[in-house]
């Protein structure tokens, strides 16, 4: 669900309170201007959507909060200000950090706007196309959606936590699918992505599939 951060930092604004977004799967998926927002802090993941390896992130910090955060392991830069501190925190491999600049122009290259707007549309209709088949509902309407659509699995009858590991194990170990299985509000949902490599076609399994995953426990 793409939530209205710009509006819901200003309320806050308004009553003195600081915000910090993890805006984990933002970066890539979705315009974004971190400034723009009015928020105090900010951590997005670069590899979930913008190409880039796994361990890389951004982490953007307002100019009167900078001299009070701190990376959680101290290094040689220490005092030195926001950008040097978390520069250097360390010996640690920044090859993954090193390799972002090319992801992002492999990202734009693409055009970001055409790369949203098709996961978008994939995201959309592979929900529909699953809320459907199940005779479900999708979490978010298309106002508050983007690359990922959410459905829920009627007719789970243990809806925990366990029966949400239950069925995702299920997915990836008998049907070769990995998606994200979670309880909300009582129910299990499962979340589905697109990508710029996914076509509508990849999903049909799953909606095939999915009666069997609502019996009983979704054993």
């Amino acid at each position: 669900m793409v939530f209205p951060i710009r509006e819901m930092a200003a309320i806050c604004r308004e009553h003195g309170v600081p915000v910090a977004v993890d805006g984990a799967h933002a970066p890539g998926q979705l315009p974004l201007d971190v400034p723009a927002l009015g928020v105090d802090w900010y951590v997005g993941n670069l590899h979930k959507w913008a190409f880039a390896a796994r361990g890389t992130a951004v982490i953007w910090c307002a100019p009167e909060r900078q001299t009070t955060i701190h990376p959680v392991s101290i290094s040689h830069y220490l005092g030195q200000g926001f950008a040097a501190e978390f520069d250097f925190s360390g010996t640690r491999d920044s090859s993954a950090w090193l390799a972002v600049p090319e992801a992002l122009d492999y990202l734009a290259s693409l055009g970001s706007e055409a790369v949203h707007a098709h996961n978008n549309a994939l995201a959309r209709d592979a929900g529909e196309m699953l809320a459907k088949a199940w005779d479900s509902e999708i979490a978010a309407g298309p106002r508050f959606s983007a690359a990922m659509a959410a459905v829920r699995l009627p007719g789970v009858a243990a809806a925990d936590r366990t029966a949400a590991r239950r069925i995702a194990r299920r997915l990836r170990e008998m049907h070769n699918i990995s998606a994200g299985v979670m309880m909300i509000d009582g129910g299990v949902w499962l979340r589905v992505s697109a990508q710029i490599y996914n076509e509508i076609a990849d999903y049909e399994p799953l909606a095939a599939i999915g009666r069997s995953l609502m019996g009983g426990d979704g054993s």
